[in-house]
């Protein structure tokens, strides 16, 4: 009689079947599942785009080549700069986070001119210095927007409207690496953000002024002259949020990462502090 049990053999193909079965499953499950988050995660991209473009007020992204007479475009509003010896990149020079950018030095800036201005206003830029001496992002006439860094310590200052200005204890900036900062103003309540993570606030007030506003400088004058990279300016007639700063900073680090300008230790390492913040 021809026995009907199951040899070692047969049991072992079995269960390396169920096993590759399961594994099937387990992949398809899995991808369902990052599709899924991935499609939110558009959605809240979206979302928060959406918000930002409804108050932009200027936008110099330095992607696209200088006008006639060295004019630098407002890629957003109508707030031209004039270029003074501020070298541009390409987007092929690989230097950049989003396209082109400009290498502020002895004394490179751009002009921009006047804009009116209101008691709701947030400017963000992404930044590279080695210099440890006082210079300018964003200037203005009387007053400081972005103070790149604040001096001999590296670390960053930003006032409004003349205003005494706060020096928050916060992350060295002068590293030689990209940093994004961000100035945002309420009305009386000013605060800065470094990286996608708050510092300590400081409280004052921005006048309702038309005041003339330059890049790489102090404002007319010739202070403060800014020395390194400069990318993707933006300012806004509101007060951005939280969860819109950490996106718009995580979309840098995102160019930055696949432009090879950060490894993915040092990604890792910038997401995983917004986690924790």
């Amino acid at each position: 009689m021809k026995s009907k049990s199951f040899t070692l053999i047969e049991l072992l193909v079995v269960i390396v079947i169920i096993g590759i079965l399961a594994g099937v499953i387990m992949i398809s499950t899995s991808s369902s599942i990052n599709k899924a988050n991935l499609a939110k995660a558009q959605a809240f991209s979206s979302t928060v785009q959406n918000e930002l473009l409804l108050n932009l007020v200027s936008e110099w992204t330095f992607d696209e080549p200088e006008l006639s007479g060295n004019t630098t475009k407002d890629s957003w509003g109508s707030n031209h700069g004039t270029v003074v010896g501020a070298t541009r990149h390409n987007a092929n020079s690989g230097e950049c986070i989003f396209g082109g950018c400009y290498e502020f030095a002895s004394g490179n800036y751009i002009s921009i001119g006047n804009i009116q201005m209101a008691n709701q206003v947030s400017i963000s830029a992404w930044g590279k210095t080695d210099k440890t001496i006082p210079q300018m992002i964003f200037g203005q006439t009387s007053g400081t927007f972005l103070y790149f860094p604040v001096s001999s310590n590296g670390k960053v200052k930003a006032s409004f409207d003349g205003a005494s200005a706060g020096n928050p204890e916060c992350v060295y900036i002068s590293d030689d690496n990209w940093h994004f900062i961000v100035i945002t103003n309420n009305n009386s309540v000013a605060k800065m953000y470094i990286d996608g993570i708050l510092q300590p606030n400081w409280t004052e007030t921005l006048a309702t002024t038309s005041l003339f506003f330059s890049i790489g400088k102090y404002g007319a004058s010739s202070n403060y002259l800014y020395a390194g990279l400069i990318d993707d300016i933006r300012l806004y007639s509101a007060t951005l949020s939280s969860s819109q700063i950490k996106q718009n900073y995580i979309a840098g680090l995102d160019s930055l990462l696949s432009s090879g300008n950060i490894s993915k230790d040092d990604y890792n390492q910038r997401i995983n502090a917004l986690a924790y913040e």
